[in-house]
C-alpha cells in the first residue's frame, strides 16, 4: 500500500499557529487507486518512527474528497495541534466500512513549527 500526504512521501511541515489541511492519497501496491468509500482515513502521530511509544495524537479524515480515487482531506483547525513545535512521525491508518484496519508502513516525518 502506498500513501502520500500533500503530494509528499517523506517530509510534511505544518504551522502550529495556522489552520492546516492534509491531503491524503492512498493507493494499492501497483499504484491503482484504493477505493476508500465508506471508510475513514486517520493520521496518527508518534514521537518515534518505530511507534513503540503511545500515539501523541490522531487526526481523522472528515472529508473523503474523491473516495473512489483514494483521496481524503484531514482538516487540522487552529488549536488542534496541541503538541509541538518539534519533529514527529505520522502514519496513515485506513479503516474500511467493515472495520478492518490497514496501516501504511512508511512513517512520514512531520515537522510542526
Amino acid at each position: 500500500m502506498l500513501a502520500l500526504i500533500n503530494g509528499e512521501r517523506g517530509l510534511v511541515s505544518l504551522a502550529k499557529a495556522a489552520t492546516e489541511s492534509l491531503k491524503v492519497l492512498v493507493a494499492n501496491d501497483d499504484g491503482s487507486a484504493l477505493d476508500i468509500t465508506g471508510g475513514t482515513i486517520d493520521v496518527v502521530v508518534y514521537d518515534r518512527s518505530d511507534r513503540l511509544n503511545a500515539a501523541i495524537a490522531m487526526h481523522s479524515g472528515d472529508t473523503l474528497t474523491t473516495p473512489a480515487a483514494g483521496l481524503a482531506t484531514v482538516a487540522l483547525p487552529l488549536g488542534e495541534l496541541t503538541y509541538g513545535p518539534g519533529d514527529y512521525y505520522a502514519v496513515i491508518r485506513y479503516i474500511n466500512s467493515g472495520a478492518t484496519i490497514t496501516w501504511f508502513s512508511s512513517p512520514f516525518s512531520l515537522s510542526i513549527r
